[in-house]
């Protein structure tokens, strides 16, 4: 019984194709697997950005893990009403595990992942100085922060050719220091170095 129910959730998450009635007899050997290598870049509300990921895909199930790191550009303007630009420029960084899932058809591609991990960067806190004859930026105490983050991206992207892709992502982190979230409209490369079926 505990073996059966077991088996059924661990074909459930690398296949999606299983219900309990059939779990002893299940099997999902006609999937492909495949570890793929990537690489992203682009701009969005937070800034520019870019990842480095590891994703091992079976069927339309996604396990892997990820580096983003993402840069201010310029820094927020007019902040309670004052002019001029934030200092000092925020960046943070996210190191992931995920989980998730994948849908392609036509050239399209969408997908969802969610997980655990590392969260840190520079972020700004209290206000200490508003523009003035020395200084024509807003001034602010730097935080520097790490802290546990769950992650969670969705993802749509346009395949032209094979192993680039162009997309947009919707990001969302959610922590105890600050919940971030926006969009991103970037490229990515994709290198899947190891396909095989059981």
């Amino acid at each position: 019984m505990k073996l059966a129910l077991i088996k059924a959730a661990l074909l459930f998450f690398f296949c999606g194709t299983i219900t309990y009635a059939d779990a002893t007899d299940s099997s999902c050997s006609s999937s492909p697997k495949t570890l793929t290598v990537g690489a992203s870049a682009g701009l969005g509300l937070l800034g520019a950005g870019w990842d480095a990921s590891l994703i091992y895909q079976s069927g339309n199930n996604l396990i892997g893990t990820r580096y983003f790191r993402n840069h201010e550009i310029r820094g927020e303007l007019a902040v309670g009403g004052n002019p001029g630009f934030s200092r000092p420029l925020e960046y943070f960084w996210e190191a992931d595990a995920l989980v998730g899932k994948t849908a392609t058809d036509k050239g399209f591609t969408a997908s969802i992942m969610f997980g655990l991990g590392a969260f840190g960067g520079t972020l700004r806190g209290k206000l200490l100085r508003t523009p003035d004859t020395l200084s024509s930026y807003n001034e602010f105490e730097h935080l520097d922060q790490t802290t546990i983050g769950i992650p969670l991206e969705g993802r749509l992207a346009f395949t032209p050719i094979e192993n680039f892709d162009l997309g947009i992502s919707v990001m969302l982190n959610l922590n105890s220091k600050r919940t971030l979230k926006g969009f991103f409209v970037s490229f990515r490369l994709l290198y899947p170095f190891l396909k095989f079926l059981d």
